[in-house]
């Protein structure tokens, strides 16, 4: 069978992954091999001979016949596509942003860091007082965790995917008036559909020790993002590699940010940040997960397979 397409249209994308492409012995299409040209059939008293007669500049070619009498099948090198792992992109950071709301209110309003575009994966920590505060995010943000201390103080993690046009701020609510700091950093280069590849969380008592518990990354390239809180006012130092993105407090309240790029997968270990002061703090890592690059159509790779010359006796006069 040979299947050609009609004159004066373009030529189409092959979908390679179709469980049906195995039936075919060749193809051609605009994402293989492509080729402009037509089919041309020669009629034997003996053979049919059918052959690809391609334009000027093209790769592909192909043909078959049909002959009388017996015939030795000749195996012949055709593409067989194989799906080919794309690798991940670095994930970079476009801007951060901060806010407080000094002495108290029953919200914390951040603005929108300077930049971003759509794909864009913001990751925001809100920082307040009383473990048992309701914080209400804005439209369109997911939690990834909260943790708390044993009275005094809440901390929530959340990311949104930018898409369309987007506020100039965003603002989280509370059930009473409290204490609040925090921060957004916007990412560039994240996997929009799981964006959050590992978190984890941990409460220190009384201590100026701020301890994060290891995540594991599952893939290469990921960031690491250390979020510390502190139950007072705070300068944190973060531990080597990890580079402080921001540090913004109330006299009751301490938001702070590190972040860290992943070359490889595998446990992070626990960070240990200090905060210099004997207060409770609250510890959260943060794993992005950085998103594919290129086109995800799989790259043909060509393994030789055998096509067989078909065969067919000789045609009597009724056949013919």
């Amino acid at each position: 069978m040979v299947i050609t397409a009609a004159g004066g249209i373009s030529i189409y994308n092959i979908n390679m992954p179709d469980p049906e492409a195995g039936y075919f012995v060749t193809w051609m299409g605009n994402n293989a091999n492509s080729t402009y040209g037509f089919t041309k059939v020669t009629i034997s008293a003996s053979q049919l001979l059918a052959q690809f007669i391609g334009a000027a500049g093209g790769t592909f070619s192909d043909s078959f016949s049909i002959v009388s009498g017996s015939s030795t099948p000749t195996p012949t090198a055709t593409a067989t596509p194989t799906a080919t792992s794309q690798p991940a992109s670095a994930i970079t950071l476009r801007s951060v942003s901060t806010a407080n709301n000094a002495s108290g209110a029953t919200s914390l309003t951040i603005n929108a860091p300077a930049g971003i575009t759509n794909g864009d994966v913001l990751v925001a920590q809100v920082t307040v007082r009383g473990a048992t505060t309701t914080i209400t995010p804005p439209s369109g943000w997911s939690l990834i965790r909260r943790d708390n201390t044993t009275g005094s103080m809440g901390v929530a993690l959340y990311y949104k995917v930018v898409a369309g046009t987007q506020s100039t701020s965003f603002g989280w609510t509370f059930n009473s008036q409290r204490q609040a700091s925090g921060g957004i950093a916007a990412y560039a280069g994240v996997d929009n559909a799981t964006p959050i590849d590992a978190s984890s969380g941990r409460y220190n008592d009384s201590t100026a020790t701020i301890t994060a518990s290891s995540v594991t990354a599952t893939v290469p390239n990921d960031r690491l993002v250390f979020f510390a809180s502190v139950t007072t006012n705070a300068s944190v130092t973060f531990p080597s590699g990890m580079t402080r993105q921001w540090n913004v407090s109330t006299s009751d309240t301490t938001s702070a940010m590190a972040d860290q790029p992943l070359s490889s997968a595998g446990a992070t270990g626990d960070r240990v940040a200090t905060s210099g002061v004997n207060n409770s703090n609250i510890a959260q890592l943060v794993a992005l997960k950085p998103a594919a690059t290129g086109n995800p159509t799989p790259t043909p790779t060509f393994t030789p397979i055998a096509t067989v010359r078909l065969v067919q006796s000789p045609l009597t006069n009724e056949e013919k």
